[in-house]
């Protein structure tokens, strides 16, 4: 009676149902088996099961019938090489029945579901691949990247975001993008944007870049340029924000500012330079004139009370040829030619020549000179011009000091050189800015009063001199200080 009803319950099952005897033949095999197997029943029951599926897969069955000798029911599943068939991923499951009587294997052939479990895993592997690609892309990204989501709530922020606006991701996640990032003046404006790019208005900035100021966690402002887009992602709004430091491209248009005023300034100094040195030139003849008929008149009233005003007329035409032929000199565009130059003398002239500027400011100028020192090996011009720099800008921080003003001047030699020293007794220079005074366009005086380029060029000068142009660390003042190079000895 059981086997009457189990019968039909076999047949109906859409698994493969097959009842094997000690022998692996086949005793019973349902429709869905008749089916797989294509063999008429009469050429099928009887046959061994080997027979029928091949010898790969039969041996794959080994592992199971060590459990169905023992009584145990086996389950296993994969792929498997069935003869006539081809690869298919099937479940067994044998179930003995008695012992050592006979075998019932229900299998079922998964391998359409598992062919598109595999390929929804391709497609998963492909997506997140995908994913981490884009996330690669943003976490590298040298703009900063951050999102918010339609509550203004951040829900990306990358590591250049972080490096550029102070925040890290961890703590700011969560957290209004507006509040953490707009600027304060800004922030209401901010929101009456995004509740209309939320209500569906469109707006003609979104995708363009846009040069704006965004908040650093510290309170200060930093000038960036963005890009905002808006997107749609499974029905929920996210607003994406791209931004670019700009104030390296504000520096640098600030210095080629300042390199195009001090082109201007040069050229004007140069036109300058090229009509006063035509004056100079044509003082130089009158001077000559008046040298030299000072000195007959010296000599005609010898010994007479106009020999001490003939003598002052003299030393005084005397003074402005020196002035003179110091300015041509500096005035004159030649290669730099070294030969020896006394340093002492080298001030003499420069005191000269700004010894009017210096008085009429209420300025002391005190040398303090070694005559008896080697001359150095230097081109006099480039000396004479750093010198006359350094004395003007001494001349121009004393402006402010109140109280005496004082500049001195003073020579001397040591083991690693000779040296030519400028002391003010001004406001002196500050700490952090002792190397800066030395780069191109760099100034710390009013808009107007200089360039920013008379320590540059004047180092350099000397550089290429063998020299050097340093700031000494003294107090009260400032005191620059020119070394060149020992003198040679002689062969």
């Amino acid at each position: 009676m059981a086997a009457r009803l189990l019968q039909p319950m076999l047949e109906a099952m859409p698994a493969r149902v097959a009842v094997l005897d000690a022998d692996d033949h086949i005793l019973f095999a349902n429709r869905a088996f008749m089916a797989f197997a294509g063999i008429k029943p009469e050429y099928l029951i009887g046959g061994r099961i080997d027979q029928l599926i091949g010898a790969t897969a039969y041996a794959a069955y080994q592992p199971a019938r060590d459990l169905l000798e023992r009584g145990q029911a086996a389950c296993f599943e994969g792929w498997m090489l069935l003869a006539g068939v081809g690869a298919r991923y099937m479940r067994e499951h044998l179930v003995p029945i008695g012992p050592g009587l006979a075998t019932l294997v229900i299998s079922l052939d998964w391998t359409d579901l598992k062919r598109q479990q595999e390929a929804l895993q391709a497609k998963v592997a492909e997506l997140e691949a995908t994913r981490s690609l884009k996330a690669a892309i943003v976490d590298h990204a040298q703009t900063a990247i951050v999102v918010a989501d339609a509550d203004d709530r951040l829900i990306e922020f990358n590591p250049a975001a972080e490096r550029l606006l102070g925040w890290r991701r961890d703590e700011i996640l969560g957290q209004s993008m507006g509040e953490c990032l707009s600027p304060p003046h800004f922030l209401e404006a901010y929101r009456r944007a995004m509740a209309r790019l939320r209500a569906g208005q469109n707006a003609d900035w979104l995708g363009r870049p846009l040069q704006r100021e965004v908040w650093h966690r510290d309170g200060h402002a930093i000038p960036v340029e963005m890009q905002v887009w808006f997107t749609q992602v499974q029905g929920a709004a996210h607003f994406t924000v791209s931004m670019s430091d700009r104030r390296a491209q504000i520096a640098a248009q600030q210095l080629i500012e300042q390199q195009r005023e001090a082109l201007r300034q040069s050229e004007k100094l140069g036109a300058m330079g090229s009509l006063l040195a035509g004056v100079a030139h044509e003082l130089n003849n009158p001077l000559a004139i008046v040298m030299g008929r000072a000195t007959l008149l010296e000599e005609a009233t010898a010994g007479t009370p106009m020999q001490a005003d003939a003598e002052r007329v003299r030393v005084a035409a005397e003074r402005c040829g020196r002035i003179v032929k110091t300015f041509l000199s500096m005035a004159r565009q030649r290669p730099a030619q070294r030969q020896a130059v006394r340093l002492h003398e080298t001030a003499q002239a420069a005191a000269e020549l700004v010894g009017y500027t210096l008085r009429s400011h209420a300025i002391q100028l005190e040398l303090r000179l070694d005559p008896t020192q080697a001359p150095a090996q230097v081109d006099p011009d480039a000396m004479g011009q750093s010198l006359l720099n350094l004395l003007v800008n001494a001349q121009q921080a004393l402006a402010t000091v109140e109280g005496p003003r004082r500049i001195v001047i003073s020579n001397g030699q040591d083991a690693h050189g000779l040296w030519l020293r400028v002391q003010d007794n001004g406001p002196g220079v500050p700490a952090e800015l002792r190397e800066s005074i030395f780069d191109p366009f760099f100034t710390t005086k009013p808009e107007g009063s200089g360039t920013g380029v008379g320590l540059s060029v004047s180092r350099a000068m000397l550089r290429e001199q063998g020299g050097e142009l340093s700031l000494l660390d003294t107090h009260p003042g400032a005191c620059f200080e020119i070394r060149v190079p020992l003198p040679s000895p002689l062969p």
